[in-house]
């Protein structure tokens, strides 16, 4: 499971070296669907290492987009579905296009505000009333 944080770029490592038809000039089209309102957008993650065991790529969650260079308004929070195509494209955000080589991956990813899971904090009760009890 993939797991981003909205206001901020996120690192993701996926193996697609493995699956992927062309060694050089791929793109990687991500589709995130939205489980609860099941709209879909389209980003290109941004390549910043490749290896032979996983590629890194970034996605920026922000509210001005920039589609064609990795950066993608996520909202509301929660769970997505995304599928991964390669394509031979730098600007293409549409998967029936002719430039879309074929599907690498998919999976669920998570999107959470960037406050969703901050350490709580814990005050002792302390009780300030006394019980009195009245015995027969």
């Amino acid at each position: 499971m993939l797991q981003l944080t909205r206001g901020q770029t996120n690192n993701l490592y996926l193996n697609l070296s493995d699956v992927r038809t062309n060694s050089a000039g791929y793109y990687y089209l991500f589709g995130l669907t939205n489980e609860m309102t099941q709209s879909t957008t389209y980003v290109i993650a941004v390549k910043v290492s490749t290896n032979d065991r996983y590629d890194k790529l970034q996605i920026t969650e922000s509210d001005s987009e920039d589609k064609p260079n990795g950066t993608v308004k996520l909202f509301p929070e929660g769970f997505f579905k995304y599928i991964v195509y390669e394509q031979t494209s730098a600007s293409n955000l549409d998967p029936s296009d002719s430039s879309v080589v074929g599907e690498l991956d998919r999976g669920v990813a998570f999107v959470s505000a960037s406050t969703f899971m901050q350490e709580s904090t814990y005050t002792a009760y302390s009780p300030a009333d006394t019980n009195t009890i009245y015995v027969k």
